[in-house]
C-alpha cells in the first residue's frame, strides 16, 4: 500500500498548515460522497498531529493519543453542522483536544501505580 504524499509547509501558499477554507470546501466533497476522502484524512492526520503536541501528554502513549484523537474525528466527521458554524477547523481541533483530556484522565491511573510498582511502594502498602 502506498504512502499518501506528504504536505509540507513549504507546499502551502498561505503559510499555514492548514486552511479552513479548503478543509471546508473537502468537507462539503465528502458529505456529498458520503465518505470521507484521502484529501480531509490527511487534513485530519495533520491536524491531530500538530494539536497532540500542545494538549496531548508528552509520554510513551503519545502516537497511541494521536491514533485514538483521529479515530475519534473520523467518527465525528459526519456530525460538522455548518450552520451552526463555519470553522471546521475549529471544530475538529476540540474534538482532538477533548479526545486528548479523556486519554489523559484514563491513563493517569495507570501511569500512578506504574510509578508506585517502580518505585516498590505498591508491595509496601499490601497490593501484590
Amino acid at each position: 500500500m502506498a504512502r499518501p504524499p506528504k504536505i509540507t509547509l513549504a507546499e502551502r501558499e498561505t503559510g499555514h498548515y492548514l486552511s479552513n477554507k479548503e478543509m471546508l470546501a473537502e468537507w462539503y466533497v465528502c458529505k456529498e460522497e458520503g465518505k470521507v476522502t484521502e484529501k480531509f484524512a490527511l487534513s485530519l492526520q495533520l491536524l491531530a498531529r500538530r494539536a497532540a503536541r500542545q494538549y496531548a501528554a508528552k509520554n510513551h502513549w503519545f502516537d497511541d493519543n494521536v491514533s485514538n484523537a483521529l479515530l475519534r474525528m473520523l467518527v465525528m466527521w459526519d456530525k460538522f453542522n455548518p450552520e451552526k458554524s463555519t470553522n471546521v477547523f475549529a471544530y475538529f481541533t476540540q474534538v482532538a483536544k477533548m479526545e486528548y483530556f479523556q486519554l489523559y484522565h484514563k491513563n493517569k491511573a495507570y501511569v500512578h501505580v506504574d510509578l508506585l510498582i517502580v518505585t516498590g511502594e505498591y508491595k509496601e502498602n499490601g497490593n501484590g
